[in-house]
C-alpha cells in the first residue's frame, strides 16, 4: 500500500496515479495489485471497486452478548453450554470452549453443558449424551449420609426404602430384607404388594391395592344392610334413591324400588320433597335449610326463618342446640 508521507522513496507501481486503482493499491514485487475495502468487491477491470451485494455488517451486539459467526446475538452465559444456540455451533467451538469450566456445585459433561450435581444419576440424560448417567459416572459417586446409595449409582432419601415403591430404578430400595409395616387386622386388609387399605374396600370391585389382590377371589355379595350396584360394588342402602351417582352407573338411582319419580304429580313433587325454583327439580325435604346448597339457584337456603330442620337418621345426627 502506498502512502506519500510514509513510504521510504524508491520507485513501484502504486507511486504515480494509485497505480491505476480506484482504491487501494497494494505493491508487489512484481508490480502492483488493486484491492477493496470489505464492504466492496473488485470489478472485472480489476482496477475498479464496487458495492458488495452479499456484504452483511457484524452484529452490533449488546454488553452480556455473544456474536456468532452467522451475525445472530445470544446470551453470553449460553455460550460453550452444550447447546447450538448460534445454530451455526459457533458458540460451541473446541478453540473457544476447551478451556470452559463449571462452578464447584456442576458437573461439566463432555459437550461442555453444565448441570446441578444433584442430577448425576438420576436416571435423566441430562448431559445429552448419557454421561451423567454412565456406569463410570455413578459407580464413583458418593451419597450423603442422609441418602441411601442405589445399586445404579442413584441417590435417594433414606425415608424412601423400604416404602413399596420402586425409587431407585432398580428396586435395590426394595430388597427381600425390607420390613414392611404390619396392617391393622381388624381395621385393614394387607395387599400382596405390602400396602394396606381399608378393611371395608375389600371386594367392592375397585382395585385399591394396585395390583388386584383386594378383589381376589372375592363373590362381590353385598351384606342386608347394603345395595348391589349393577358393577357389583355395594354401598349403604339408603344411599339408593337419594339422587346422587353412588355406585358410578346410577343403578342405585334406576333400580325398581325407586318408584317414587313415576308417582309425582306432573309439574310438582311429592310433600316430603322440596321443589327448586329455577329448573323444579326435587329434592328431599330434609335437605331444605341444613346449610347446603342442593338447588342450583340457592332456593333452597332462603326464607329459612322458623323452618324446622330434620336430620336423615340413617347418617345424620341430631344437636339439641342447633337441630
Amino acid at each position: 500500500m502506498y502512502d506519500a508521507q510514509q513510504q521510504q522513496v524508491g520507485s513501484n507501481k502504486c507511486r504515480v496515479n494509485n497505480g491505476g486503482c480506484s482504491s487501494l493499491c497494494l505493491a508487489t514485487p512484481r508490480g502492483r495489485q488493486c484491492a477493496c475495502a470489505e464492504d466492496q468487491i473488485l470489478g472485472a477491470d480489476s482496477v475498479t471497486c464496487q458495492a458488495n451485494p452479499s456484504y452483511i455488517p457484524p452484529p452490533q451486539c449488546q454488553p452480556g452478548e455473544f456474536a456468532c459467526k452467522n451475525n445472530r446475538c445470544i446470551q453470553e452465559r449460553w455460550k460453550c453450554d452444550g447447546d447450538n444456540d448460534c445454530l451455526d455451533n459457533s458458540d460451541e467451538a473446541p478453540e473457544l470452549c476447551h478451556q470452559h469450566t463449571c462452578p464447584s456445585d456442576r458437573f461439566k459433561c463432555k459437550n461442555n453443558r453444565c448441570i446441578p450435581n444433584r442430577w448425576l444419576c438420576d436416571g435423566d440424560n441430562d448431559c445429552g449424551n448419557n454421561e451423567d448417567e454412565s456406569n463410570s459416572t455413578c459407580s464413583a459417586r458418593t451419597c450423603s449420609p442422609n441418602q441411601f446409595s442405589c445399586a445404579s449409582g442413584r441417590c435417594i432419601p433414606i425415608s424412601w426404602t423400604c416404602d413399596l415403591d420402586d425409587d431407585c430404578g432398580d428396586r435395590s430400595d426394595e430388597s427381600a430384607s425390607c420390613a414392611y409395616p404390619t396392617c391393622f387386622p381388624l381395621t385393614q386388609f394387607t395387599c400382596n404388594n405390602g400396602r394396606c387399605i381399608n378393611i371395608n374396600w375389600r371386594c367392592d370391585n375397585d382395585n385399591d391395592c394396585g395390583d388386584n389382590s383386594d378383589e381376589a377371589g372375592c363373590s362381590h355379595s353385598c351384606s342386608s344392610n347394603q345395595f348391589k350396584c349393577n358393577s357389583g360394588r355395594c354401598i349403604p342402602v339408603h344411599w339408593t334413591c337419594d339422587g346422587d351417582n353412588d355406585c358410578g352407573d346410577y343403578s342405585d338411582e334406576t333400580h325398581a324400588n325407586c318408584t317414587n319419580q313415576a308417582t309425582r304429580p306432573p309439574g310438582g313433587c311429592h310433600t316430603d320433597e322440596f321443589q327448586c325454583r329455577l329448573d323444579g327439580l326435587c329434592i328431599p325435604m330434609r335437605w331444605r335449610c341444613d346449610g347446603d346448597t342442593d338447588c342450583m339457584d340457592s332456593s333452597d337456603e332462603k326464607n329459612c326463618e322458623g323452618v324446622t330442620h330434620v336430620c336423615d337418621p340413617n347418617v345424620k345426627f341430631g344437636c339439641k342446640d342447633s337441630g
